[in-house]
């Protein structure tokens, strides 16, 4: 009887890592929204916020130059 509930929660917690794992055919988890490139600008901002406190983005973006090539001199 003392093993009964050791192996019960054993069960529940496989089903659940069974149903939630990954599905390998399908890729895994899909993003949100398609990626997308645009060439860079300046303009105007054109919302505003009035709000005491912080303003943080929801969604941050890493932007960087991808450059290869070997050095010629230095």
């Amino acid at each position: 009887m003392k093993f009964l509930k050791p192996l019960a929660i054993l069960a529940v917690i496989g089903g659940l890592t069974f149903t939630f794992w990954p599905n390998k055919k399908s890729g895994g988890r899909q993003p949100l929204a398609p990626a997308f490139e645009a060439k860079a600008e300046k303009r105007d901002i054109l919302e505003t916020v009035e709000a005491a406190g912080f303003v943080r983005a929801v969604i941050y973006s890493n932007i960087r130059a991808e450059v290869s090539g070997k050095l010629q001199k230095l």
